[in-house]
């Protein structure tokens, strides 16, 4: 006589169904994981720089057209990733520059900058819009952005 736990229903053997089990298991398991690791992509409040306020070092807060801005930042880089750096000059219109890489190391540092004015630039009162792009991870992008004092632009 046949042992009844032998089989099962549909006449396979029980450990097919063990395995099966193991399989079904193992893929939640896996789901959970890449869930949680998503998760912890998408709401993770990364800070991979920190920089309080720019200071622009020209001589009475003014530029001639044509000349070089010269601008100070204190930066505290915290996680080891390179960036792209952005800066646009804002007054009625913007004046968008080329990005370019920002391969800082971690740690605190003062940096000191220079910019030129292009000639089109219109005489009056403007604001340095500095702005770094982090890809912290596949998922996401921080930009972090810092605003200078206001200074001049004057003709020649």
């Amino acid at each position: 006589m046949k042992r009844l736990q032998e089989k099962t229903l549909f006449n396979r053997r029980r450990t097919d169904s063990y395995i099966f089990h193991w399989v079904i298991r193992a893929t939640a398991v896996s789901f959970i994981g890449v869930y949680l690791l998503i998760t912890y992509w998408l709401f993770w409040p990364y800070v991979p720089i920190t920089c309080d306020k720019i200071t622009i070092l020209n001589a009475d807060k003014q530029v001639a057209v044509g000349d070089m801005l010269w601008y100070r930042a204190d930066l505290d880089k915290k996680m080891n990733i390179e960036s792209v750096v952005y800066h646009q000059l804002l007054n009625d219109f913007v004046i968008d520059y080329s990005p370019s890489p920002g391969t800082l190391p971690v740690g605190k540092r003062t940096i000191t900058y220079p910019l030129e004015i292009p000639n089109y630039a219109q005489p009056g009162v403007y604001k340095l819009k500095w702005e770094g792009h982090y890809q912290v991870n596949p998922l996401r992008e921080i930009i972090v952005t810092v605003w200078s004092e206001p200074f001049m632009v004057v003709t020649k």
